[in-house]
């Protein structure tokens, strides 16, 4: 802490600096104070075979009512164990500041400053915080840099996972530097990412963090021979703060029975290809719903006929536009439906119902009625059978009369031989394609086979792995390389994909996130190993880590 003492809207730095870069930070509850941050800064170094580390995270907190608050502890796991900071004690005095400024504002060189007295920083701009379930929300992310300040090269940016979210990313990294004023100084900003969510789940739903690794290049203050500035060059991590978006369920209250959860602006429409047809011939209706709002999020109305007609399974067509104003477009179900006595039918107008997000109330939209007439149709063939459709559920009368033709045995055409050769193509096809099944799943079983009998220990070139090598870039190596050919090997990977592909891999095949997590420390170890002269590795800790991964992941094969 810069100062624990401070006047009513007096701002200051709260710091938590840690020796080494551990994981999942968890902040303190800070009450009375305007929070800004974190502002996250993280360093790795390797100097004659030690390795060390430092990760701090920075708060510039403003005071806004007198009193003497409590900070509780910060905490960080590193290596399984959990470290805590010391509570700070902070004296807020009742007196307003007027016209005083901080000591460091015009320091830009320091790397401690955070949030948007920071050279460099990150915000996620959201368009609203309180919605319904399914209401689209807008992230926006915008860098800030001081013109003073260089982005030298761009290391890595880590988006979140948007849990709980459908959502549509749009990638703005090629747009240009715009000059703003923030706080009195001049900034050079630019949007480069835009998000569109919608929510899925009730509650207060958290955005993660977005993180952003870089170099960056700050002027030394001194002047070179030809009386330019000199700048050095340090490593960054900024993030965005967490954010909270509150989602209510849509209201109880005038929800339709058939609402099945469309939230947007809508039109519905019921089309038949036909006004007038017979008995046995098909007709296509097809429900249609346009607009914007959540088209892949619900379904659409079932077909309310009179039982005179037979109904079948509905094919269904998206015609939708994903951008960052989110989904706007078709979607359609088309029945086939079958008539199956004569008359004059009337089809009742069919209603289609959603939750309008500009009024905040459900609408219920009512297609026009149809009038339909049937005439009697072929009392022996029916139009499903003429174009080898799929037959009817109903069980067809049986006829006791028939109509013989005479067939010309000595034409080719229509012979027996005509259809044999005409069929032995598709009879061919159909054989290849059943023996290639029957090889894959006799693969399936011997890599079932293989799988079941390995016992739950590591691979059979690990076996004293420790003891034959004092390589240890050779030790880690193999452990890399065997690591990642049983992963790809037993969940189907591509094996030329990097680690952080592999990571979403074993995420979307269901693997634990904490299981992830142990697996990318492990292949990290490995790197550090290969190609720093870091020592102070535990090999035996390391191989008994890979085995029980290896033990684990075999519980989701």
């Amino acid at each position: 802490m810069s100062k624990t003492t401070l006047k009513v809207g007096e701002s200051a730095q709260l710091s938590f600096i840690f020796n080494a870069v551990g994981d999942d930070f968890i902040p303190p509850k800070i009450n009375g104070f305007q929070v800004n941050g974190p502002m996250v800064s993280q360093s790795e170094n390797i100097i004659n075979g030690a390795y060390s580390g430092n990760q701090q995270f920075a708060y510039v907190i403003q005071a806004i009512r007198p009193g003497k608050f409590t900070i509780p502890s910060a905490m960080v796991e590193f290596k399984g164990r959990i470290f805590k900071s010391q509570p700070v004690i902070v004296t807020v005095l009742n007196q307003n500041i007027k016209g005083e400024k901080q000591t460091n504002e015009d320091s830009y060189v320091s790397k401690n400053n955070v949030g948007k007295n920071a050279p460099v920083f990150i915000e996620a701009e959201i368009s609203k915080t309180n919605v319904y379930i399914n209401e689209p929300v807008e992230i926006s992310y915008r860098v800030y840099l001081n013109p003073k300040f260089k982005i030298e090269k761009e290391n890595k940016i880590n988006f979140p996972k948007y849990n709980n979210f459908w959502s549509q990313t749009e990638d703005l990294r090629d747009n240009h530097w715009e000059q703003v004023v923030v706080n009195g100084r001049i900034y050079y900003t630019k949007l480069f990412r835009r998000t569109v969510l919608y929510p899925q789940k009730t509650g207060n739903l958290s955005i993660d963090p977005l993180s952003l690794d870089f170099n960056i290049a700050y002027p030394t203050g001194e002047l070179d021979f030809f009386n330019d500035p000199q700048y050095e060059t340090a490593r960054r991590v900024i993030a965005t703060p967490s954010k909270t978006i509150v989602v209510k369920p849509l209201p109880e209250k005038g929800k339709p029975e058939n609402f099945t959860g469309a939230v947007g602006v809508f039109e519905f429409n019921v089309i038949v290809d036909k006004l007038e047809s017979k008995t046995g011939e098909a007709i296509q209706m097809e429900f249609v719903v346009t607009g914007t709002g959540n088209l892949k999020l619900f379904e659409l109305p079932k077909p309310n006929l009179p039982a005179d007609f037979e109904i079948f399974e509905p094919t269904h067509k998206e015609d939708i536009e994903e951008n960052i104003r989110g989904m706007s477009g078709s979607i359609s179900d088309s029945y086939t439906i079958i008539p199956q006595n004569k008359g004059k039918f009337l089809v009742k107008p069919q209603q289609f119902s959603y939750f309008d997000i500009q009024s905040k109330s459900y609408k219920t939209i009512s297609s026009d009625e149809i009038n339909l007439t049937i005439a009697q149709g072929d009392k022996h063939i029916s139009q499903l059978q003429k174009n080898k459709t799929t037959s009817p559920k109903t069980i067809l009368p049986i006829f006791t009369e028939a109509t013989f033709f005479t067939l010309n045995s000595s034409t080719f055409f229509n012979s027996v031989w005509f259809y044999l050769l005409l069929g032995l193509p598709i009879l061919t096809a159909l054989f290849l394609l059943v023996v290639k099944r029957k090889i894959n799943e006799k693969e399936e079983k011997e890599h079932k086979i293989i799988l079941n009998n390995k016992k739950p220990i590591a691979p059979v070139s690990w076996q004293n792995l420790e003891q034959k090598s004092t390589d240890k870039e050779v030790f880690y190596a193999e452990i890399e390389q065997e690591l990642k050919a049983f992963i790809t090997t037993y969940f189907h990977i591509d094996p030329t994909l990097s680690n952080e592909t592999l990571r979403e891999q074993l995420s979307e095949k269901g693997v634990e996130l904490s299981l992830i997590v142990q697996i990318d420390k492990l292949l990290q170890t490995c790197e550090i190993a290969k190609y720093t002269p870091v020592s102070n590795l535990n090999k035996t800790q390391d191989l008994e880590q890979a085995n029980e991964i290896i033990n684990q992941l075999k519980g989701y094969l």
